[in-house]
């Protein structure tokens, strides 16, 4: 019987000292007298104690306080809250103060209460853009499907943010309703807006014969991204389309198409991905050869061998041949091994033959070759290369070529590149970062 009595005692003085807290923290927060980290401290201590009774003093707080700052706190601690908060805060969201309904918005998102789906859906017509955004991402929160038809007219919002936020809202509900107009979003969008992309992959099987279709979109931005979700989804219908693509007349969406074949792992996609390893696009090789490795395909040592003098991907190719056991049989095989494991010290010791072979590789019109030599000669840096650099950039010269040239880090070479350029009337682009190969780096 004592110990029950003195149980109620604690319990009793426990619920005074916190009340007194409670009392003592809304008096600091309601002076505007008191700096702003007062203030402050007083809405993190009233979210943390969660007493009904901070919640009108805090609401007033977010709504009349002059700083932003305190305003903000009095949101996360009527979250804190949690359902005493709902109410007040719902009708936040018709308040004269645009600040007050956008921070209402963000809380009620949070606090996953049914009761603010439809007052929500009223705010994504709210004349402030901030609040309208808001509101889609608080939706796609609440993970309430009355929400999908409102979120897919606000894909025809002239706000961007708001779009993009009402399509990742639909990706988070997953309602197939919403593929026929993330669909449209993606073709109007001249470069289809990453986030429709991953919108259409959030709601699964229903995307994947849209999509299909859109890899054949005239616009690129459309067919790289469709490629790209593609690949998420890992549907089989998609392989024979991926395949085409890996045709396309765009690098990037070929890349994609690579990529998402790998993901795929379908062993139809295995020689049209050897095929792509000729690509002229050093990024359709690098993933064309990594998609190839997805899939498990074993490649013969002379398909490698002929893969090697590739920039891009030789070290991995000579990665792949020493497990085979592979050991070069000509002088071009053995400098194009030094290459792939930067051998610098080799390279330097046989230089006549190093030079002959790369020499012979920027004379033959294949541009991976002739990329691979360029970068390795700039990397090597011997100073009588240079005329003959001038030379195959004056006579079979590409901007690419040119660009490498500029940002390799030698005077002579960047000034040539320059000269080229302008005779031309190409535009190369000087990267402080240098580029893919620095002069003598080696």
């Amino acid at each position: 019987m004592k110990i029950n009595t003195l149980l109620l005692l604690i319990v009793g003085f426990t619920n005074y000292a916190l009340a007194d807290n409670v009392q003592d923290e809304i008096a600091a927060l309601k002076d505007q007298s008191k700096n702003v980290r007062v203030r402050i401290s007083a809405t993190i201590a009233l979210g943390e104690l969660g007493d009904v009774r901070a919640v009108g003093p805090l609401i007033a707080c977010l709504r009349k306080d002059q700083d932003k700052s305190v305003k903000t706190f009095a949101g996360y601690a009527l979250i804190k809250i949690g359902r005493p908060s709902v109410e007040p805060l719902i009708a936040c969201l018709k308040d004269q103060d645009e600040s007050v309904r956008r921070s209402a918005a963000v809380a009620l998102g949070q606090l996953h209460d049914a009761q603010a789906v439809e007052p929500l859906i009223g705010s994504l017509k709210d004349q402030d853009r901030d609040v309208r955004r808001s509101a889609a991402v608080a939706l796609g929160q609440l993970h309430d499907a009355r929400a999908v038809d409102p979120l897919i007219a606000s894909l025809k919002d002239n706000d961007p943010v708001v779009k993009e936020n009402a399509a990742e809202a639909l990706g988070e509900l997953g309602d197939a309703r919403a593929v026929e107009s993330l669909i449209a979003c993606l073709k109007d969008d001249g470069m289809g807006t990453y986030a429709f992309g991953q919108a259409l992959a959030r709601l699964g099987k229903p995307s994947v014969v849209p999509l299909i279709a859109c890899l054949k979109n005239r616009a690129r931005g459309v067919r790289y991204h469709a490629a790209d979700v593609l690949g998420q989804l890992r549907d089989a219908q998609a392989v024979e389309p991926l395949i085409a693509c890996l045709k396309d007349q765009d690098e990037i969406v070929k890349a994609n198409a690579a990529q998402a074949l790998g993901k795929l792992g379908d062993a139809r996609a295995a020689e049209p991905l050897i095929a792509s390893l000729k690509d002229q696009d050093r990024r359709v090789r690098y993933q064309a050869f990594y998609a190839l490795d997805s899939l498990g395909v074993v490649r013969t040592v002379e398909g490698l061998v002929e893969q090697l003098p590739d920039w891009s991907l030789n070290d991995k190719i000579g990665a792949a041949l020493k497990k085979l056991g592979w050991k070069p049989t000509s002088d071009t095989e053995q400098v194009y091994s030094w290459i792939c494991n930067r051998d610098d010290v080799n390279l330097k010791a046989n230089w006549e033959k190093s030079k002959q072979v790369l020499l012979a590789d920027v004379r033959s019109g294949n541009q991976r070759k002739i990329e691979n030599a360029v970068y390795t000669f700039v990397s090597l840096g011997r100073e009588e290369i240079v005329p003959h650099f001038i030379d195959i950039l004056n006579t079979q010269g590409t901007a690419a070529m040119a660009e490498t040239y500029l940002n390799c880090g030698h005077g002579g070479l960047a000034e040539s590149a320059r000269s080229w350029a302008s005779a031309r009337g190409f535009k190369i682009i000087s990267s402080s970062r240098g580029g893919e190969a620095r002069w003598g780096k080696w």
